[in-house]
């Protein structure tokens, strides 16, 4: 699906597996004959669409990669002190 032309275009494996799950998701929503399944899904793909948005602003963050290499540094440290 081509994005719109106001869209962005972001790259990441992350968000990859986050639109697959909402795209899952919605599958279900529209074709199970589970209600139950229905049901969370119905539930689940709005809370999935905001964690896409929520992903894709941080991914379009201004210098991110730096951001990233300092917050992974940091938990790295923090995880040999345990």
């Amino acid at each position: 699906m081509p994005l719109q032309p106001n869209e962005p275009e972001v790259h990441s494996i992350a968000l990859d597996e986050i639109n697959s799950t909402f795209n899952r998701l919605k599958i279900l929503a529209d074709n199970s004959e589970n209600p139950v399944e229905r049901m969370l899904a119905i539930q689940l793909l709005p809370v999935m669409n905001e964690h896409v948005q929520i992903v894709t602003s941080i991914l379009l963050t201004p210098g991110i990669e730096d951001k990233a290499r300092q917050f992974c540094q940091s938990f790295d440290e923090q995880d040999q002190d345990k």
